[in-house]
């Protein structure tokens, strides 16, 4: 599933993520989904799958990855060779065998991606730079290429064929072998593009200022004029569903578009995050508007008088058992089972009851991310990590929510 965070701002900044869950591709051996790991403004949480199905204090391990600006996460990645790695206003941290160590210190790390070789392709405060497995490589050579300053590259991506893209505040260009093309329109005036996503059939779409493109051998092609763009996913079925922020939930199937709306039974437009279950159902979260289901037809959407006590949805994740998980702005964390919610907050030991992303994890526990800190709960366990840990804080901050976020 991918969590939407994507916004506009009066001009082009550092895209801050905000909230995300696991990045939209499919990671290998992940798919067990045996843990979930989730993260808010203020740490990670990991939740082991094998105890949720109780009722009581929930068994959680609370992480802060390192001091001050360091427990504030921004970002989740985990490498195909199964490592985790959390992007953090403080910096870059590994966590291995139990604990986390310092890969890139104090600066902000706001996207990671992993490239065919290995090599993490990360953007920081201080602009893209390229993690080779020992040291961190600055790429200014980049931003001078793409006629940009260091800090207005907002993604850098490697697409199954080797391409890479990179979106800035002037726009898209690729770099195929050595060289680098520039796609047109390419410039200052509102051309700017934060984020690029390849789908299950490698076609890869772009979310730029003038709305949502594709991209062709010969060069970007204008789907939707003007869309907002949220989040992107990919399902099973091949279809590209796309969150928005006020114009709805969009359905790209066999290229015709389809445009979901509260006319067809949304709670509202504003959808902060999409997810496909292993049945085929498509799940929705809308910014204080509910959990919405469809089943090919229509929606059923479930609130406050349905048992979901919070209805500001901002995160959604399916386990090991077929749950369904529900992170919301307030209310903790709800698991969706047999048509009933149960609700885990701060009374069942959650750092705290913002929880804007989970992800299931290989090893079977959950990871959440709270304002407070980063809690791990695994085969019953509970673990908190905090500054005696080698972390920098025990307190996180709100992000600023103005800036462009995905």
């Amino acid at each position: 599933m991918v969590n939407c965070g994507f916004r506009h701002a009066d001009s082009f900044r550092r895209p801050e993520l905000h909230g995300h869950l696991f990045p939209p591709r499919a990671r290998p051996g992940n798919s067990s989904g045996r843990q979930s790991l989730g993260w808010t403004d203020d740490g990670l949480q990991r939740i082991a799958a094998t105890p949720l199905n109780q009722f009581d204090r929930l068994p959680a391990t609370l992480y802060h990855p390192g001091p001050g600006l360091g427990s504030r996460i921004i970002c989740l990645h985990f490498s195909r060779s199964g490592i985790l790695w959390v992007g953090t206003a403080g910096g870059l941290y590994r966590f291995e065998r139990g604990g986390f160590s310092s890969v890139i210190p104090r600066l902000g790390i706001y996207r990671i991606e992993e490239a065919s070789n290995g090599h993490l392709l990360v953007i920081t405060s201080e602009g893209f730079m390229e993690w080779d497995g020992e040291r961190a490589v600055p790429h200014p050579e980049v931003a001078v290429q793409l006629g940009v300053k260091t800090d207005e590259v907002f993604h850098v991506l490697e697409d199954s064929h080797g391409v890479t893209w990179f979106c800035t505040s002037l726009g898209v260009a690729r770099r195929i072998g050595g060289s680098i093309e520039k796609l047109q329109p390419y410039g200052p005036k509102g051309h700017g593009a934060t984020r690029v996503y390849e789908d299950p059939h490698g076609n890869l779409w772009i979310a730029r200022a003038e709305g949502l493109f594709r991209a062709s051998a010969t060069g970007m092609e204008l789907v939707v004029p003007g869309m907002n763009v949220r989040c992107l996913y990919g399902d099973r079925d091949g279809d590209l569903w796309i969150g928005t922020n006020g114009d709805g939930l969009y359905r790209f199937k066999d290229r015709p578009v389809r445009i979901f709306t509260t006319a067809d039974g949304l709670p509202n437009n504003a959808i902060m995050t999409v997810l496909a279950s292993r049945d085929g159902m498509l799940w929705t979260g809308a910014n204080c508007g509910g959990l919405s289901r469809f089943d090919g037809s229509s929606f059923r959407t479930y609130s406050e008088k349905d048992g979901l006590r919070n209805s500001c949805v901002y995160a959604l994740a399916e386990d090991v058992n077929n749950d369904l998980w529900i992170g919301t702005w307030g209310g903790g964390v709800f698991r969706f089972r047999d048509d009933r919610f149960t609700q885990y907050s701060k009374d069942q030991g959650l750092a705290s009851n913002v929880v804007t992303s989970i992800v299931p994890a290989r090893d079977g526990s959950l990871w959440l991310a709270t304002p407070e800190a980063v809690s791990r709960m695994r085969n019953g366990r509970v673990r908190n990590y905090t500054t005696t840990d080698g972390l920098s804080s025990n307190h996180t901050t709100p992000q600023d929510r103005r800036r462009w976020q995905l």
